[in-house]
């Protein structure tokens, strides 16, 4: 792991010598931000998260949230995105998705009018019950609202050790 957050963080070293230094400069509009908020959200969901309070966690979301996972399947709607929580949350006590040094960047872009933000989020996810613990390497993008609410998570991650200590796979 620590191999990866060293390639990461050499990675953001030398593209940030040739980024753009503003949003004019950037022929699609992006520009960094300060994600100081966003992680503070992220940081609530996941605490929600991580404690089995699948409520709390669900109020960080929008009505129409989607949460997409790397094998494709897309989760749509606050209230699927809250029960498939829930039923998650039945397999593992734990949950922590920043169980390991987090790196986050903010970013904006779109046009008048369709302006968006994200959390990118690269680290380490462990999930645990009495009989697993599992710690995989992730890169996460988080969408905003305006309201700064959770309006949708991507979720690029390797699921083989997770499927595996399941008798049935819940995300499918």
């Amino acid at each position: 792991m620590k191999k990866l957050i060293f390639t990461l963080t050499l990675s953001f070293a030398i593209i940030s010598c040739e980024a753009p230094q503003s949003a004019s400069a950037d022929p699609d509009g992006r520009s960094l931000i300060d994600p100081t908020e966003m992680i503070e959200v992220a940081d609530a969901f996941n605490a929600a998260l991580t404690s089995g309070d699948i409520d709390q966690a669900s109020s960080f979301l929008s009505e129409d949230a989607t949460w997409s996972f790397p094998n494709g399947v897309t989760v749509e709607g606050k209230e699927a995105v809250t029960g498939m929580m829930a039923n998650v949350n039945q397999i593992w006590t734990t949950i922590d998705q920043y169980s390991g040094d987090t790196v986050h960047l903010g970013v904006t872009g779109g046009e008048e009018g369709s302006e968006w933000k994200v959390l990118l989020s690269w680290g380490q996810a462990t999930y645990a019950n009495d009989a697993n613990s599992i710690t995989v390497p992730y890169h996460q993008v988080t969408w905003f609202t305006d309201d700064n609410q959770i309006g949708a998570i991507s979720g690029l991650y390797d699921r083989t050790e997770l499927v595996a200590s399941y008798s049935e796979d819940p995300i499918k």
